[in-house]
């Protein structure tokens, strides 16, 4: 079972933070997410069931998720507002 989770960027775009049998995130091109970039962020196992997704005071976004092989919790910081390495 997966979830996702969405957020609005300093960009005023959407950020979606969800499970494809990795950690993903795509940063939407429009305000309908028609279209958009998505990036592998974590492939080590099986992560990213529960995510949550949110821009943290430094502006940009912030995850947390599951590690479901090694219960446990993991947070990872984008380090631009793209969320893109």
């Amino acid at each position: 079972m997966c979830f996702s989770s969405i957020t609005i960027g300093v960009d005023g775009l959407p950020i979606i933070s969800y499970c494809a049998g990795d950690l993903k995130v795509a940063h939407c091109d429009n305000i309908t997410c028609t279209s958009g970039t998505a990036t592998t962020l974590d492939s080590d196992g099986n992560v990213g069931p529960f995510t949550s997704i949110t821009i943290a005071a430094d502006r940009l976004p912030i995850i947390s998720y599951e590690d479901g092989t090694n219960d446990d919790l993991k947070i990872t910081r984008c380090s631009n507002a793209l969320c893109v390495p």
